[in-house]
């Protein structure tokens, strides 16, 4: 970038330094996200806006997160909605938060919408140099540029909001320096070609590896919480990190643990999703489960385990309990263990729901328990001393 891009860098200590000229243009996503690769500024985190809301997004924008992602391609959403929401989030935030749309498909005209709007893009299931040249054409202009993209006659003000940051080029020109470019690699085949693609579209400045899709697609288990053990998927896995190590590209995905976890999972993003309105509406139905739970037990008397405080012997010792109960019946298991996404199943009384514990460690290490789960851990196990007792 020129002088004036420059002379910007380290005023806020956020996104307000990749700001351009004025929020009725693009931020310079590309320095951002290739700046937080080369770890001159933290790895960026974003929401995932799932929903097509105006009112979610405006009441999010003061938070500060560096970026959203909205999800268009998966959210039933009209061009004046998507385009409400890139422009609350980007003057509501006074500019700390870049927008980002995923487009619902590779037509040229829906990423013209986005970004004529100011957002950065992310083009869903690129499977092919192809479809990875045809994306580049509808992001960048001129023709030498590979870009076939339109210009807007009537989107900036003249001499107002149309003034370039770097006035040695066009602003044209500036805009396709400053709008970040990412793809969705979401199949095998595009896991096999990503070499191929990154070498005859460098344009692109960062790629997400889509698990659920590419797993269904290579016949797998697809979903929330799955982690792929299979010998294919792993060596797919291993081929797309090896293929963004080989062209230096920065890597964005979801990275929802906490603490170690989510240190260790962001040590290899340039820029993660840490939280979505979809997800934390979802703990709705928590807060509606144990409310019900608390009402039932006040009918039926007091459970005397449901108050009990928890601490790491006490869940340590009790996840003892599951491993030997579990020995005792003849299942193989390993002295520490990941519960993502998992039940344990101990007789036919108790039922240890450790879905959303994140790495339990039986080694009696410091984890991430979520209270509810505890609780419910130990009022299963009272539970199962009671049956236990009746014999």
């Amino acid at each position: 970038m020129g002088s004036n891009a420059n002379d910007r860098s380290e005023r806020f200590g956020d996104m307000r330094d990749y700001m351009s000229n004025t929020l009725f243009q693009p931020h310079r996503a590309r320095d951002a996200i290739r700046d937080a690769h080369q770890g001159k500024i933290p790895t960026l985190l974003g929401y995932y806006a799932g929903l097509a809301s105006v009112p979610i997004t405006r009441w999010l924008a003061p938070m500060g997160f560096d970026y959203v992602w909205i999800d268009w391609e998966h959210s039933a959403m009209n061009i004046e909605t998507m385009t409400t929401m890139v422009h609350e989030a980007v003057f509501l935030s006074n500019g700390r938060t870049i927008p980002w749309v995923r487009v619902p498909g590779h037509d040229h005209a829906t990423m013209a919408y986005a970004l004529d709007a100011g957002a950065s893009i992310v083009v869903p299931q690129v499977d092919t140099v192809e479809q990875a040249k045809e994306a580049r054409g509808a992001v960048k202009f001129g023709r030498k540029n590979g870009g076939h993209r339109s210009a807007p006659p009537f989107r900036y003000v003249h001499g107002l909001t149309d003034v370039p940051l770097d006035k040695d080029h066009s602003l044209w020109e500036n805009f396709n320096r400053q709008s970040g470019f990412m793809i969705q690699v979401e199949s095998l085949e595009g896991i096999q070609n990503l070499d191929a693609i990154l070498t005859e579209v460098p344009e692109i400045d960062a790629v997400w590896l889509g698990t659920i899709d590419a797993r269904v697609s290579m016949g797998l288990p697809g979903g929330h919480g799955i982690v792929g053990t299979e010998p294919e998927w792993l060596e797919a896995v291993e081929l797309f990190h090896k293929t963004l190590r080989k062209h230096d590209k920065p890597y964005s995905g979801f990275c929802l643990a906490k603490g170690d976890s989510f240190l260790k999972g962001k040590s290899y993003m340039s820029m993660c999703i840490v939280a979505g309105d979809t997800l934390k509406l979802s703990e709705m139905m928590d807060h509606l489960t144990d409310r019900r739970a608390e009402m039932t037990q006040k009918q039926n008397g007091a459970n005397p385990a449901s108050n009990v405080a928890v601490g790491d012997a006490e869940l340590h010792f009790l996840l003892g309990f599951a491993l030997d109960k579990e020995q005792e019946r003849g299942f193989s298991s390993q002295p520490t263990f990941s519960a993502i996404g998992s039940r344990f199943v101990l007789g036919p009384a108790l039922h240890i729901n450790i879905e959303r514990a994140r790495a339990i460690q039986v080694t009696g290490q410091e984890s991430d328990r979520p209270e509810r789960v505890i609780k419910d851990m130990i009022r299963e196990a009272y539970e199962v001393g009671q049956f236990l007792k009746s014999g």
